[in-house]
């Protein structure tokens, strides 16, 4: 049976086919994701780890080489790659293509572990980096506010937790931002002069300042849980510290604060100390769903700051790119499609495909999408001026 006559001796069936496919198109037109470029993963990762007041020479012996050691027996490892500087060690795993990283970014954390108890106690951090496209921040925008730096990182959390609550978000980095700190800055004549040793000064601060457990006391039927606690309050109590058998206090060769270390970078918008935020999205998250919760998330966080001035730039937006490119995508099609009718009919001024055209898209859909800026001229392409 022919495709025609199947339609018209059973109508309602093919209604239903044809319904059918609009449910199944919307639906998927609805689901597919929106992307600049395509998702994709490297086929290497990077170990980083840091180890203060260290030169690069120790940083090779205590720290790089036994990571080497214990990484060239991972799976479907190339080549591997380091460098040791002051402070750091990185190491590069370059893989085969067509390894699951997944698998190996597990192997490769689960060799890391085994390889700590041969490195040094104090090493701050181990962390494992993997290159991906979903990786990449979806919004970048800076953030500055009349007052000192403490309320700026106030403002800053402030901002980045709002933004982890919307739905799509993986993670908020901000950059240019300084902690307060417990600063004890010795005095080398001081020191010196009482003869005392920066390591064992070191060593006396972390022996005075722990919680620990002291085991447990049974009474009757009931078990209490005893701990030591000898942590520091604030810096006044670690200025009082006696040292040398409590013939002198730190006080009386260092000089104790809790504040900002010296910046390395600064950034600032508008004359004014700014920090920098980075968001970044869930792999199954829409870009451009995803930007537009953060943009009125922020609005919203701005009316809420306006006592503090808070200045807000987005300066990196992918989701722009996105839809001034489907923009473009869709008055190209539109476009063509006139000229087929045009050329079809021979008269576009009766027809009403022409009609939209000229009243939607050269009246509405242009000025939705694009801004004066891209046409300093003050006219389209398509004919026009752009109000």
């Amino acid at each position: 049976m022919k495709l025609s006559t199947f339609a018209v001796k059973k109508p309602i069936a093919t209604l239903m086919v044809i319904i059918g496919i609009v449910v199944v198109g919307i639906i998927s037109w609805r689901n597919i994701p929106l992307l600049f470029f395509p998702e994709f993963s490297g086929s290497s990762l990077r170990i980083e780890v840091a180890y203060k007041s260290s030169s690069p020479g120790e940083i090779e012996d205590l720290i790089t080489r036994p990571i080497e050691e214990i990484m060239g027996t991972v799976k479907h490892l190339v080549s591997m790659k380091s460098t040791s500087s002051s402070n750091i060690a990185n190491i590069t795993l370059e893989f085969k293509l067509g390894t699951n990283m997944d698998l190996a970014a597990l192997e490769v954390e689960t060799k890391l572990e085994q390889a700590k108890k041969e490195l040094p106690k104090d090493v701050e951090r181990m962390q494992v980096f993997r290159f991906q496209s979903t990786d990449m921040p979806v919004i970048m925008f800076s953030i500055s506010c009349k007052g000192d730096r403490a309320r700026l990182y106030d403002i800053a959390e402030k901002i980045q937790r709002e933004i982890l609550r919307i739905d799509g978000i993986a993670g908020v980095d901000i950059s240019g931002m300084n902690k307060k700190q417990l600063l004890v800055e010795l005095d080398r004549e001081r020191v010196q002069t009482h003869h005392i040793e920066p390591y064992t000064l070191r060593q006396t601060l972390l022996g005075n300042n722990v919680n620990i457990s002291a085991g447990e006391i049974t009474e009757g039927d009931k078990k209490y849980i005893v701990r030591a606690v000898g942590e520091f309050n604030d810096e006044a109590e670690i200025a009082q510290l006696p040292l040398k058998k409590g013939l002198i206090r730190l006080s009386d060769v260092a000089d104790v604060s809790y504040s900002f270390v010296a910046s390395t970078n600064y950034q600032r918008l508008n004359s004014n100390d700014a920090v920098a935020l980075y968001v970044m999205k869930t792999s199954t998250a829409n870009i451009v769903s995803v930007a537009k919760a953060v943009k009125r998330t922020l609005n919203e966080l701005k009316r809420g700051f306006s006592g503090d001035n808070l200045q807000i730039l987005i300066f990196r937006d992918r989701s722009k790119e996105i839809v001034e490119r489907l923009a473009s995508l869709t008055v190209l099609i539109l476009k063509e499609r006139k000229k087929h009718i045009n050329h079809k009919y021979g008269y576009s001024s009766f027809c009403p495909m022409y009609i939209y055209y000229n009243i939607y898209v050269k009246k509405v859909f242009w000025v939705r999408h694009y801004n004066k800026r891209h046409f300093p001229h003050g006219l389209n392409p398509l004919g026009g001026h752009v109000s």
